[in-house]
């Protein structure tokens, strides 16, 4: 699983690191957004500036992302003191990001990335595996 954020209207998502892989949902994401019109980018992000930009109202969305949950929003960020912090629009930007690789996935919407391939066809499922 892995963990996207949208502050300033872009989706930001850790670099890859020991605990964070790169992840087949993270890269599709990642792949997609720029599609639907929204920036994205992999950064270094300490959880201090994290919660300085959801403080400062920058950060407006959390979500982790992976295979199993798709898209999972996170509505509150909380400490082992108490302490918490909401997001103003928990879901928003993740229920687009989500319904549109869903819509891929499914055939629901045309696939401008190679990623759908026909199950029959076992050449391709096998080219595709190989890559």
């Amino acid at each position: 699983m892995n963990f996207m954020a949208v502050i300033d209207g872009a989706l930001h998502t850790p670099e890859p690191s020991g605990s964070l892989l790169e992840g087949v949902t993270r890269d599709s994401l990642l792949r997609l957004a720029p599609q639907l019109g929204i920036e994205s980018t992999s950064r270094v992000m300490p959880i201090d500036e994290l919660l300085s930009d959801i403080e400062a109202g920058r950060c407006s969305e959390l979500f982790a992302c992976g295979t199993g949950a798709i898209v999972a929003p996170i509505a509150t960020v909380g400490e082992s003191d108490g302490r918490e912090w909401q997001l103003r629009d928990s879901g928003k930007v993740s229920a687009i990001l989500r319904d549109a690789l869903l819509d891929i996935q499914e055939g629901k919407a045309g696939d401008p990335f190679g990623w759908v391939v026909d199950a029959a066809d076992t050449d391709t499922v096998a080219a595709f595996i190989d890559r």
